[in-house]
């Protein structure tokens, strides 16, 4: 889990440039000084681990303390080391090399990657994995009317202009580099397209969505059908301007997102039809990955996936489940796929919320539970008296997983947006 912590504190760091030679030597020599610290109180051969528990008496600093400090450092700052070197690769390989497509007017051609969406001036958006190898940049072109009947793996040549998507309307963001996306193509012709025979199979999550998308809207009216949508797979692109400017202001745009409730749903699912089998309930995780990829491989919906996969090997493999463990190891991944990602504020919110939870519900829901021990004794021994304090425990743990979550998103929520609605 340190080691994650490190990894993606330097991810974001270097997302906005701020990282340098300087801070190379400096993370390499925090890491020596704690390898050092580590070698000179760690356990000795033959030697007991007594001195791992924490002593009762205060005074000198113990080795307790020191070779926790020294571990937990040690793989921090190894953390940031190599992800300056993965960071550094990673833009050499992907961001760099796509700075030669940038121009005013520039022959692209590539592979469609998405369904076009609509955008709010009328036309169309749609993502291209450009020819040209491995490494080639995703576009995402800006079209008239005439790129509207594409489908993924279509493939279309055009002439459009071309910026990088570092700068939006003359501000610098990191939206579309945290999604992968490093180049914006804007295209007022109709595109040559060579159609293709059928959608292949790396772009069947797509299509999976686009025919969950067309049955739900088929089952629902035109009203609740968007608020279905949005629910299921996260697409708010049908939500009216209305509704979705209050769920922005009350700070409840979360609801509409695919995050660990759906996949707790789905894998209880898996669970109650194995016969709580989790071995058997291990081989369910490519489907959910299928369905995190359908909600569009948000952070939250991966984050939930990769979670949920570890918490459902550790019995198979005989190791004790460990929550931070999973989540650094969840992090590491969405991380390593792009260290961009970093800067991306749902991936800091999703995997803030999971720490909060994680960190402080557990000391928040004895601190509630504690003061009423005494009621609890009394309706114990009452045959409705159990039952109210069943529901007020609930009531209680709930409370407290509100406040874990909030711990560290409210910061968040008032630094990226300058405001925090209580009513959330």
């Amino acid at each position: 889990a340190w080691f994650s912590v490190g990894f993606a504190a330097a991810c974001l760091f270097a997302c906005y440039g701020v990282l340098g030679a300087a801070s190379v030597v400096a993370a390499a020599a925090l890491w020596v000084l704690s390898m050092l610290l580590w070698q000179a109180v760690r356990p000795r051969p033959g030697e007991p681990p007594v001195f791992l528990r924490r002593p009762e008496k205060t005074g000198k600093r113990p080795r307790y303390v020191l070779y926790q400090l020294s571990r937990r450092s040690a793989a921090l700052c190894l953390g940031g080391l190599v992800a300056l070197g993965w960071s550094a690769g990673y833009d050499a390989v992907f961001r760099v090399p796509a700075k030669r497509w940038v121009g005013d007017e520039v022959g692209l051609s590539g592979e469609v990657s998405s369904y076009p969406g609509s955008t709010s001036v009328g036309g169309w958006s749609v993502s291209v994995r450009l020819d040209g190898g491995p490494a080639a940049p995703d576009v995402l072109v800006y079209g008239a009317a005439d790129w509207g009947g594409l489908k993924p793996g279509d493939q279309v040549s055009f002439c459009a202009r071309v910026t990088p998507s570092t700068r939006l309307y003359g501000d610098e963001t990191t939206y579309y580099t945290a999604r992968g996306v490093y180049l914006l193509a804007y295209c007022n012709t109709p595109p040559e397209v060579v159609p293709a025979q059928g959608v292949p199979v790396r772009y069947w999550p797509a299509l999976c969505a686009r025919a969950l998308r067309a049955g739900i809207s088929a089952a629902f009216d035109e009203t609740a059908a968007p608020i279905a949508i949005a629910v299921t797979l996260g697409d708010k692109s049908g939500l009216d301007e209305q509704l979705y400017s209050a769920l922005s202001r009350t700070g409840l745009m979360h609801t509409a997102a695919v995050s660990g409730l759906h996949i707790s749903l789905l894998v209880a699912a898996a669970l109650g039809l194995l016969g709580n089998r989790r071995s058997v309930a291990l081989a369910t995780v490519p489907l959910l990955l299928l369905y995190a990829l359908m909600a569009g491989g948000t952070p939250s919906a991966l984050r939930a996936v990769f979670m949920q996969a570890a918490l459902l090997a550790a019995p198979v493999l005989r190791r004790k489940n460990d929550g931070p463990s999973s989540l650094g190891l969840a992090l590491l991944i969405l991380l390593l796929q792009n260290p961009f990602a970093a800067a991306s504020v749902s991936l800091q919110l999703s995997f803030a919320a999971v720490a909060g939870v994680m960190l402080a519900t557990p000391a928040l829901s004895r601190r509630m539970l504690r003061p009423l021990w005494r009621l609890r004794r009394r309706l114990e021994g009452r045959r409705w008296g159990r039952r109210l304090w069943k529901g007020i425990a609930a009531v209680l743990s709930e409370t407290a997983v509100c406040l874990g979550a909030m711990l560290f998103t409210v910061p968040l929520i008032a630094l990226y947006f300058g405001r925090i609605t209580l009513i959330s």
